[in-house]
């Protein structure tokens, strides 16, 4: 069995059976454990993140279809202006009412997914906080384990000198 990470986008591999001790063994573990974990966060991050950019699109084009709608709706506002010439002023008047609460709706509608626009924008920073926060825990981790690693191996060394420096006392 080989057990392989990443780290700083460099691959490593460790074989369990050549650390000695159940010490690094449970750090092992724990540390497999703790990456899956971390993966698990920032892989539901991410698609919460494209979701939310995906919601962001589709709200912008909806704006962009309302605003087609508005500047038409205020093309036809104006020819029909000109038509008022033609018939009465009251009927004119009834008319350009019509117009004006189509219009002042729309303008509603606008001003909601704009406001959605913006809560979805406000989210989709928050998720990429949130996952630089995990990169930066994720990486702090990974060192702290890194650093266990090498004073366990120092130790093991000292620890193999000090049983080499006994035996040669003793037989020489």
């Amino acid at each position: 069995m080989f057990v392989t990470f990443r780290v700083h986008g460099i691959n490593h591999g460790i074989n369990p059976q050549s650390i000695p001790g159940p010490l690094n063994f449970t750090l092992l573990i724990q540390f497999t454990e703790e990456q899956a974990a971390y993966k698990r966060k920032l892989t539901a991050y991410q698609e919460g993140q494209q979701r939310q950019a995906q919601l962001v699109q589709r709200l912008q084009a909806k704006v962009l279809q309302y605003k087609k709608k508005c500047g038409d709706l205020e093309q036809m506002l104006q020819e029909k202006t000109s038509e008022l010439e033609k018939h009465s002023l009251e009927d004119a008047l009834i008319r350009l009412e019509e117009e004006q609460q189509r219009s002042s709706s729309l303008s509603a509608v606008n001003s909601m997914l704009r406001e959605q626009l913006e809560q979805a924008g406000l989210a989709n920073e928050a998720l990429s906080q949130d996952i630089r926060r995990l990169t930066v825990d994720w990486t702090r981790a990974r060192e702290e384990l890194d650093q266990k690693e090498s004073d366990w191996r120092r130790e093991e060394e000292v620890r193999g000198l000090n049983r080499f420096e006994k035996y040669y006392k003793y037989f020489c």
